[in-house]
């Protein structure tokens, strides 16, 4: 496993190069330069994620899932596509930012990707489809799924 930390059942290294990481859980993984602590947490390269399922079903194989920190039950836990994409993002809270990233959701709705959002609260950023957002506050921006860049949106 390299360099790191490793404890718990199934849990692992996405990749045998992904050094320096923290993994303890069951069935959890990161990427390099990460910590996942939590059942099914993931965290992609030079991510955190702590939590049930914190993190989990983000690209962690084309690499556009790097620089997240997600912290809460199913917080930043993405589509179970694996598919969702984004840099960035902060999300605390019980599924902050659940199902961002990809579809909202939605299959009717294209993927897209999420980028530097902050997500604060129970379901902050839940469904978020979008770039440069703030949530704060239970329920804030939870259905926000438009796909417009740079907003300057806060709702608290």
């Amino acid at each position: 496993n390299g360099i790191g930390f490793t404890g718990g059942s199934q849990c692992f290294p996405l990749a045998a190069a992904d050094y320096y990481n923290v993994i303890i859980g069951y069935q959890t993984y990161s990427g390099g330069n990460s910590v996942s602590i939590g059942y099914r947490a993931s965290a992609s390269r030079n991510s955190i994620s702590v939590g049930f399922e914190a993190g989990q079903y983000w690209d962690n194989v084309a690499d556009e899932a790097a620089y997240n920190t997600f912290i809460g039950f199913e917080a930043g836990r993405g589509d179970v596509s694996g598919a969702a994409v984004g840099n960035y993002n902060i999300a605390i809270g019980t599924q902050a930012f659940y199902l961002a990233g990809y579809n909202g959701g939605d299959p009717l709705l294209p993927p897209t990707g999420a980028e530097r959002n902050v997500c604060i609260g129970q379901e902050a950023g839940r469904y978020l489809r979008s770039n440069s957002n703030i949530a704060i506050g239970h329920y804030a921006l939870r259905n926000y799924k438009q796909t417009h860049y740079a907003n300057k949106l806060m709702s608290v």
